[in-house]
């Protein structure tokens, strides 16, 4: 039987930091169109990105230092290809907010592909591991798995406008998981009763052996 046990500290500044980077990639997402298209120089929607990606690192250190995916090999590389990417989107996202004629750069599908591939690595570490009770255990996965159901094809099929949109609904994942990540409790298997070796009490009631 699996029983549940408070959340370790720090999950909760993971859930913010989440929840956080989620609102504002929902918010970008559905507000892009409003947003100026900057050909040079500084690029508000780019650097409001870069911001979204900053907080979207820190929980994944978080979620990583809550050991909720497990400490195999799986968990230890999804989490590592994930936070990578980010890192690289959030290096791409920068450079374009300072010069947005650099808003075209390999780095930005790289680093959104890694972090991507990274989630769902981590999201079968979560649901092997067995660590986080509830539902919530299934949205580390989701948040790997619709950007390649959605977000691609809304970007090659459609235009921009689909593809931002596609990308609101990924904010409105990072919500949900930041949400449940903030008070998630852990779960485990109890633990295994160690064994009792009997003692041989007749040596010491022997009162030959007694002093």
């Amino acid at each position: 039987m699996i029983r549940a046990i408070p959340p370790v500290p720090g999950t909760r500044a993971a859930g913010v930091c989440a929840t956080a980077a989620g609102l504002m990639l929902l918010a970008l997402g559905l507000t892009a169109s409003a947003f100026p298209l900057a050909t040079h120089g500084f690029s508000p929607w780019m650097a409001l990105s870069a911001v979204a990606l900053l907080l979207l690192v820190a929980a994944l250190g978080g979620l990583a230092a809550s050991e909720l995916a497990g400490s195999g090999r799986l968990a230890i590389v999804g989490l590592a290809v994930a936070i990578a990417g980010a890192v690289t989107d959030l290096l791409a996202h920068s450079i374009a907010a300072i010069d947005a004629s650099r808003s075209v750069s390999p780095l930005f599908p790289v680093g959104a592909v890694g972090t991507w591939a990274g989630m769902v690595l981590t999201g079968a570490a979560v649901l092997r591991a067995r660590r986080w009770a509830g539902r919530g255990r299934f949205l580390p996965l989701a948040c790997g798995t619709y950007p390649v159901l959605a977000v691609l094809p809304a970007y090659a099929i459609g235009n921009g406008l689909a593809g931002h949109l596609a990308g609101a609904g990924l904010g409105l994942l990072w919500v949900a998981l930041g949400v449940s990540l903030s008070r998630a409790p852990r779960s485990w298997l109890p633990p295994v009763a160690p064994t009792v070796l009997p003692l041989r009490c007749d040596r010491y009631d022997d009162p030959a052996h007694r002093s």
